[in-house]
């Protein structure tokens, strides 16, 4: 029987499959899912910068992201949608046999390989989750050079990209509560660790990008941060 592809659906059937109740399509899917929102609003904004002779100046640049987006981070985001939910189907599987399984012994086999495919399960979000932190300054530089009556589009495009990396590290921290200590463990914690450290100083490039919009709407002594 033929995968179901899940890129193929309509928007609403789509979103009823994540909303179904099932762990397929997953977080997992859902995270690449909201990157993939993100990166084909940057290429809107670059197209229709592109479109405008006032913008000249930054239009190499704008086309320099527009063929890093379609020909790099699009094609890579697809695939890790498409072995998310994969994989996930294999982890699944496998605890639903596990679970059913009354043998000591070949329950212990099906743990172990659901235990295989929870490693691949995991690399996958952090994977998202360095895409998206690259994206993040990609998308920034759109938004402050870019056409301007856009920025509604490159601001969602850093929320969304800001949301799936964040949100990769969650799925990343949780999948790993049952694995015993190990090195693999430790550099996974490492990597998120990284990650979440990387993120932090984003907000705060995020929240200057608002009150460029609005330079009253962001306190940054109000939320205790300084501004640089």
């Amino acid at each position: 029987m033929k995968a179901k592809n899940y890129l193929d659906l309509s928007a609403i059937d789509l979103l009823n499959d994540f909303g179904a109740g099932s762990h397929v399509p997953g977080s997992g899917a859902a995270a690449a899912l909201t990157a993939l929102i993100g990166v084909q609003l940057m290429l809107t904004v670059c197209k229709l910068t592109l479109k405008k002779p006032a913008y000249k100046k930054c239009h190499l640049l704008m086309e320099q992201f527009k063929h890093e987006l379609k020909t790099e981070f699009e094609p890579k985001l697809i695939q890790l949608f498409h072995k998310d939910i994969e994989v996930f189907s294999m982890v699944s599987k496998f605890r639903k046999k596990a679970s059913d399984e009354s043998d000591d012994k070949k329950k212990k086999v099906l743990l172990e390989q659901k235990q295989k495919y929870e490693v691949l399960a995991t690399d996958i979000p952090l994977e998202i989750s360095d895409l998206c932190l690259s994206l993040i300054q990609k998308s920034m530089q759109i938004f402050d050079v870019g056409f301007k009556s856009a920025r509604g589009d490159s601001g969602v495009a850093i929320a969304n990209l800001s949301a799936a990396s964040i949100g990769s590290i969650f799925i990343v921290l949780l999948n790993i509560k049952d694995f015993k200590r190990s090195t693999w463990k430790t550099e996974i914690i490492t990597r998120c660790q990284t990650s979440f450290n990387n993120h932090k100083e984003i907000q705060i490039d995020i929240l200057k990008r608002i009150k460029k919009l609005h330079p009253t709407f962001v306190d940054f002594k109000q939320l205790s941060i300084i501004e640089k």
